[in-house]
């Protein structure tokens, strides 16, 4: 088989200066400045040009909603920041379209088709010319195969960053897409597929960015895939009552599976570790993913059980039929005890206490585990087939200032930090980690008069007797303030005990609080030795915040599929497991 390669190189902006249309009535230039400092551009102009600078930049930008047929954008930036464009709408089908210094981009919205085109800036390439030669001299390049203009292999180079590929056809014969993608994904070419990359200079890779997804017709042992998305739908009219994923797959290629009947189904799944019982239900949607050099398939996205206890007469819960349940108590539905049911490999319970009263957990091997109220805790399966408790608690103690609570209401002070926590502890469940944090106090707190910024807070806390008191009086093993001081967040890093405190200024968002405690048990933005830190590539919690998850090898970026951390060198969940009962035993 003849193989070509594609070459990407790139000398000059995407985008010529519009010309030949001349100026509409209604035609607007803007800047975020002129547009309430954000990147959502307006409807109802024909030619629209919105650029950036510094001093006049914003990080998101998304496209008119509701344009009219033949509507022109076009956005630029000379901002020395990079800005990311959602192209979802657009026939890139690119959820963030990376805006880069010096770039710019020309839209026509095609109301028929219902989609945003590329003006004629995409370098048009005739696949047969393709022998060892450059595509041309632009930043975004399409290359269409058709009968006539066919080829069986296009093979992807190393391009510059920021370069995007293009690649459709129409052609009666199918082909394949090989080269330097970032995974060897099942990259087949058929009639009406098209697919778009994105060449990443810090992954030194093409980045998928939009795959063809086959519907698979029903079938009890399901296909090997034929694109790096799959998708079977079961329903009334199309039912069976067991289905198996293949045994291999390309790597990183996804199998969703979904159901609206109403009758359960099983899903099984051959070899890799046990992922606990998955029944199909009406409703359920689960997303696997094979990652090749394990050999397995992992859950990318599951169903969950959620029960309150007035769902589980006598307190004894049903057999398991999700790979994670997740059962509430609170007053007015609560019970003294819960009975875990009997255990399967890859079964999670969480049991999550709002009650004023604790609850006994028994685990059906005679041992009772006591949940106190405000704690989530999680029940796993081990090694040996037994329940096991596999989570401890850090308990916090929230402060916040006076002036804050003054000007937003102190319900939605208490309502911002209970989301916060909530964020947060739903970070260390997607990352495995063996501990949750546990709100045991809000209280106000009236601001120095010389606190400007939070490294004027952050030290003065450790003096404040209306910090100090409820803390030891509420058995708090970390103090989180919440101001309006300058700064988004800041943290005694790897704390002791009696400086155990993070600090962080309204405004910022409520993902603030998981990197800060992530600083307070030990971790860093990066660092030189050691494993506690972030892993910027994937842009973990410590390291971009980008992701809910913490840097780990055990869990994978939902986008790419990437890793979230590498062994030995970005393993933040390995290092705060590592320290989680010290912490806990802080107070």
């Amino acid at each position: 088989m003849r193989k070509f390669t594609l070459t990407l190189a790139i000398a000059a902006s995407l985008a010529a200066p519009l010309s030949g249309h001349g100026e509409a009535p209604n035609s607007v230039t803007l800047s975020p400045n002129d547009n309430q400092q954000g990147g959502l551009l307006p409807s109802g102009y024909r030619d629209l040009v919105f650029g950036m600078w510094n001093g006049s930049w914003t990080s998101e930008i998304a496209l008119p909603t509701s344009p009219a047929h033949g509507d022109k954008v076009r956005v630029f930036n000379d901002a020395t920041s990079v800005a990311t464009l959602d192209a979802s709408a657009t026939e890139l089908r690119m959820s963030r379209l990376r805006l880069l210094t010096g770039q710019a981009y020309v839209f026509h919205y095609d109301a028929n088709a219902r989609i945003w085109r590329v003006a004629a800036d995409m370098a048009r390439v005739d696949p047969r010319t393709l022998s060892e030669g450059v595509l041309g001299r632009s930043k975004l390049q399409l290359v269409e195969l058709a009968d006539g203009a066919w080829i069986p292999e296009l093979r992807l180079p190393r391009g510059q960053d920021g370069d995007i590929a293009v690649i459709r056809s129409s052609a009666t014969w199918p082909a394949r897409i090989g080269g330097e993608a970032l995974f060897a994904s099942t990259f087949r070419l058929q009639p009406g597929d098209s697919y778009t990359f994105e060449f990443s200079a810090p992954h030194g890779k093409w980045l998928p960015r939009s795959v063809p997804e086959r519907i698979v017709a029903l079938q009890a042992q399901l296909p090997s895939p034929s694109a790096p998305r799959s998708r079977v739908r079961l329903s009334d009219g199309h039912w069976l009552a067991e289905l198996t994923l293949p045994a291999s797959a390309g790597d990183r290629d996804r199998y969703i599976v979904e159901s609206t009947a109403t009758w359960a189904s099983t899903l099984r799944v051959q070899g890799g570790e046990p992922l606990g019982p998955m029944r199909l239900e009406a409703g359920d949607r689960y997303e696997f993913m094979y990652v090749a050099d394990e050999a397995r398939w992992v859950l990318m996205d599951q169903p969950e059980r959620n029960l309150s206890a007035r769902d589980i007469p006598g307190g004894r819960m049903s057999p398991l039929t999700a790979p994670r349940t997740r059962v509430r108590f609170k007053d007015g539905h609560w019970l003294p005890s819960l009975t875990l049911p009997a255990p399967v490999a890859g079964g999670e319970v969480v049991v999550d206490v709002a009650s004023t009263w604790a609850v006994a957990v028994e685990d059906g091997s005679g041992k009772s585990h006591k949940v106190e109220t405000g704690e989530q805790a999680m029940f796993a399966v081990d090694a040996n087939g037994q329940w096991q408790r596999v989570t401890t608690t850090v308990d916090v103690l929230s402060v916040y200032s006076a002036g804050l609570a003054q000007r937003l209401g102190e319900p939605a002070v208490r309502t911002y930090l209970g989301d916060a926590l909530a964020q947060t502890n739903q970070a260390l469940e997607n990352s495995g980690a063996n501990f949750r944090y546990r709100m045991v106090g809000m209280r106000p707190i009236q601001p120095d008069t010389n606190w400007r910024t939070l490294r004027d807070v952050l030290p003065a806390l450790e003096a404040r007797k209306d910090v100090t008191v409820p803390r030891d009086e509420l058995k708090a093993d970390v103090v989180y303030y919440l101001g309006t001081e300058e700064g988004c967040g800041l943290a005694q890093s790897r704390a002791r005990a009696e400086v155990a405190f993070a600090t962080e200024s309204y405004g910022c968002g409520t993902n603030v609080m998981r990197h800060e405690l992530g600083h307070v048990i030990g971790l860093a933005h990066s660092a030189t030795t050691g494993y506690a830190q972030g892993y910027e590539l994937a842009g973990t919690i410590m390291n971009g915040n980008a992701i809910p998850l913490y840097s780990t090898t055990r869990r994978f970026t939902p986008d790419l599929g990437m890793r979230a951390g590498v062994a030995d060198l970005y393993d933040a969940v390995r290092a705060m497991n590592e320290r989680s009962a010290e912490v806990a035993a802080f107070r």
